[in-house]
């Protein structure tokens, strides 16, 4: 979904309700407030009170290597 300059990551429109979610690669420790900030943008801009800001840390010893 267009908003604004930006793209919302997933907006999900489900049973009559609409729930816009930001996703990010937690690379440093501005991430969260990063996303916060984008997500609380994009709510303005909606007209709307209620985000979901999805962070994803990879540590190394989580990373499975296929052959």
């Amino acid at each position: 979904m267009a908003v604004g300059r930006g793209r919302t990551d997933l907006t999900i429109e489900f049973a009559g309700d609409t729930f816009v979610l930001e996703l990010k690669l937690k690379r440093d420790s501005d991430s969260k407030e990063d996303g916060l900030d984008q997500i609380s943008r994009y709510l303005d801009t909606l007209g709307m009170t209620k985000g979901y800001l999805i962070l994803f840390e990879i540590k190394p010893s989580s990373i499975m290597r296929f052959a």
